[in-house]
């Protein structure tokens, strides 16, 4: 099951800058894209689960609503929360889900939020989501869930 397979990968969201030209039309997203256009950081999914779509679900997306399963599906749900510290200042236009992220030997074991720098391999980029642009304020916890399909 393909799903299983990506469940069990190290999952990340990158986010990234993209470019200002986007500001008045965000273009289509690509979908022979490999990498964002600019990113400035990423974090590993807090949460890795399955889901099964349930109109009375307690994860609710713009998809639909969805129960975890502990049962493997053909749906994996994705979790991803950016600290307050995290791109202050940077304005966020484009977002990447990638699995297999390697990160470099040198970089230590508590450290959460990894810059392109930090990274031995990307990854696989799965899905790439052009964003209006948002500045990130280190008031604001960013938090990302998906639902993917498989």
């Amino acid at each position: 099951m393909l799903a299983k397979e990506f469940a069990s990968l190290p999952i990340f969201l990158a986010w990234g800058e993209g470019s200002a030209a986007w500001d008045a039309t965000p273009p289509v997203e690509p979908t022979t894209a490999t990498a964002l256009l600019a990113e400035l950081g990423r974090r590993k999914a807090q949460t890795v689960s399955y889901a099964v779509a349930s109109a009375t679900g307690t994860v609710e997306l713009s998809s639909g609503k969805y129960n975890l399963s502990a049962t493997p599906t053909d749906l994996v749900y994705l979790k991803f929360v950016f600290d307050f510290g995290d791109a202050v200042g940077k304005s966020i236009r484009e977002l990447g889900i990638l699995a297999g992220t390697t990160l470099k030997t040198t970089v230590p074991a508590t450290q959460t939020y990894y810059a392109p720098g930090d990274l031995l391999t990307p990854g696989d980029l799965y899905a790439v989501e052009y964003v209006k642009a948002f500045p990130r304020v280190n008031t604001v916890r960013q938090v990302f869930e998906y639902v993917l399909p498989f």
